[in-house]
């Protein structure tokens, strides 16, 4: 199957419009993918049957749907259809916040180190603590940079363009429009070259309704 002809099977899954003929740019086509699968993720499979391994990104996939299943479905009685996956909110004790951050700062080490990248590895020793706060620094950190940077670079540099797992690129990103996310739904195409499912903390933050980022010297968990 060449990638042209998967897009047009998943167009057809989503019951949406082929590709024009002679189209060869067409990952956004793929945008939004996922939220056609809402609310329970029914027939979710079917998108990763052409993919090897594919089990393994269902197995992932279907996890927004368990968090997210019971808020769409009130949305679609009330008439709208929600354009992002947004997990429920709710109350979530500091201590597992702040265990969920450290174990995130952990796993950020590790990628650095994994990686060989000395510049993450060196901005990374300066934070010394988690902290829960009210917002978000106005302005991205240096580090908050770095280390979103340099992910994003790995990712592109480790991504076979070939593979047709390739043209979902975007439609992973969409889910909440989140890079992190959307690599972390990715994980069995690196899971070789990696060895650690270092987004995993990060995920759990979404679930708790969370997202993080870095102020001079500490992980910041805020409520997203």
């Amino acid at each position: 199957m060449t990638k042209q002809e998967y897009c047009n099977y998943l167009l057809g899954l989503a019951k949406l419009d082929p590709l024009p003929s002679g189209r060869t740019d067409f990952s956004d086509r793929l945008f939004g993918l996922f939220q056609c699968f809402m609310p329970k993720g029914e027939g979710i499979e079917k998108v990763f049957e052409p993919i090897e391994n594919g089990e393994r990104y269902v197995e992932r996939i279907r996890q927004i749907y368990t968090v997210t299943g019971e808020e769409v479905t009130k949305i679609f009685q009330s008439g709208m259809a929600p354009a992002y996956f947004v997990p429920p909110k709710k109350t979530v004790d500091e201590s597992d916040l702040i265990r969920i951050g450290n174990e995130l700062l952990v796993s950020f080490n590790v990628f650095a180190s994994r990686t060989e990248n000395d510049e993450m590895r060196e901005a990374l020793e300066s934070i010394q603590t988690v902290k829960i706060a009210s917002e978000k620094e106005e302005e991205e950190s240096d580090t908050d940079i770095l280390v979103y940077e340099s992910i994003t670079d790995w990712h592109i540099e480790n991504s076979d363009s070939e593979e047709l797992i390739d043209i979902l690129d975007e439609a992973f990103y969409s889910i909440a429009c989140d890079y992190f996310l959307g690599y972390y739904f990715q994980y069995p195409r690196y899971e070789n070259k990696l060895g650690t499912d270092f987004l995993e903390p990060y995920f759990q933050l979404w679930k708790a309704g969370y997202s993080c980022s870095f102020s001079e010297n500490e992980l910041l968990i805020v409520q997203s």
